[in-house]
């Protein structure tokens, strides 16, 4: 975030990005309206515009100007906060007041990465598409798993880095992890999971992802890093779905305070196929689609066998991806892994990783057959 200081005004330019084009310019007339005089009034007046979507407010600030600046920056954060996704939509403000001592005329102007009809249209394509994902029955962990695998999957990442928004996303497929996270909060928002979105870095570089609440407890959801640029269309990791603070800051970190995320999210769905037994078979799928099985008992192969069984068993069920557990020496992993070319496939790629609270590696194959 940057300040540029003119005599009387600032211009600040809001989080991550490129500068996108300002809408057809709209303001708040405020002139017949009573005198603000508090901070609290500032951050109404302010939040009620960004939800408007309106590019220009204007009103009159009456007290001590001595530190209005800092008034106004606080409440133009807090103002943003109210609104998640027009804060991150948000290009760019500016603000310039004139007065006196003991009053003041503001004008703060908003330029927005998407325009007022960009982001009705946002609205209207989540609700086209909760409709086709979220069924009646559907509970929460449900929701949230259908929702991020149609990210995952219908979204590409935009390596040209210049798609920012949701808007841009839906309309021409690819996005940031900036899009990524904006469309996975409409979306969970429009399902009824509370969520937020998290500002950090993850690979050195600035990155968003989402902070899901199920069941009273947050986890870290992070879509873009679960579609990684390499992988093949028709797969779908979960390496960063619903992981605890812990888990996360392994590769992510972030210096906001967010609500603590400490509850490991495999043990929740243990304890969930004992409470709610009507949905004992839909937790058991979650379960096996997550790598949770890998936790239990005969599932680590260590040898090129091993490996060959389980891609076997993938390739039987129409599957192009295997997730397997290898307790072997990390060292000859790639020679066993070599060896699956003698099922008759093609351009394979495999990513490592350490299986939580074991000694083992979690290996994600991928092939063309």
């Amino acid at each position: 975030m940057w300040k540029a200081v003119v005599i009387g005004s600032f211009a600040v330019a809001a989080p991550a990005g490129a500068v996108g084009s300002p809408s057809v310019h709209q303001m708040v007339q405020t002139a017949q309206q009573a005198a603000l005089v508090s901070q609290s009034g500032v951050e109404q007046q302010l939040a009620a515009a960004i939800e408007a979507h309106q590019n220009t407010v204007r009103f009159k600030y009456e007290g001590s100007v001595k530190d209005f600046e800092t008034l106004l920056d606080q409440a133009l954060m807090t103002a943003l906060d109210t609104n998640p996704y027009m804060r991150y939509i948000m290009d760019r403000y500016h603000y310039s007041w004139r007065g006196t001592s003991s009053a003041v005329n503001v004008e703060v102007t908003f330029t927005y990465r998407e325009t007022p009809e960009q982001t009705a249209y946002v609205d209207r394509r989540v609700k086209e598409i909760a409709g086709q994902l979220i069924v009646p029955g559907m509970n929460s962990h449900e929701k949230v798993k259908a929702i991020h695998d149609w990210i995952v999957q219908d979204l590409k990442y935009d390596e040209s880095l210049k798609n920012y928004t949701a808007y841009s996303g839906l309309v021409t497929g690819e996005a940031v992890c900036q899009g990524y996270t904006l469309l996975a909060y409409k979306l969970l928002e429009e399902a009824g999971v509370r969520n937020l979105i998290v500002e950090g870095t993850a690979g050195g570089q600035p990155h968003a992802w989402n902070l899901v609440n199920l069941d009273g407890s947050w986890y870290h959801l992070d879509t873009t890093w679960d579609d990684p640029v390499q992988a093949k269309s028709d797969n779908i990791s979960y390496d960063y779905y619903l992981l605890t603070d812990d888990e996360m800051r392994k590769d992510h970190s972030w210096t906001k305070t967010y609500p603590a995320a400490g509850e490991a999210y495999r043990p929740a769905l243990e304890a969930l196929k004992l409470f709610d037994p009507a949905k004992r078979s839909v937790y058991q799928k979650l379960e096996h689609e997550l790598g949770y099985t890998l936790y239990e008992a005969g599932q680590a192969v260590s040898d090129s066998s091993g490996l060959m069984a389980k891609a076997r068993e993938a390739i039987k069920q129409g599957r192009s991806a295997a997730v397997v557990r290898y307790s072997g020496e990390q060292s000859a992993l790639i020679n066993d892994l070599g060896n699956l070319y003698g099922l008759n496939i093609r351009n394979i790629t495999f990513s490592t990783k350490p299986l939580e609270g074991t000694d083992d590696l979690k290996v994600r194959i991928e092939w063309e057959n």
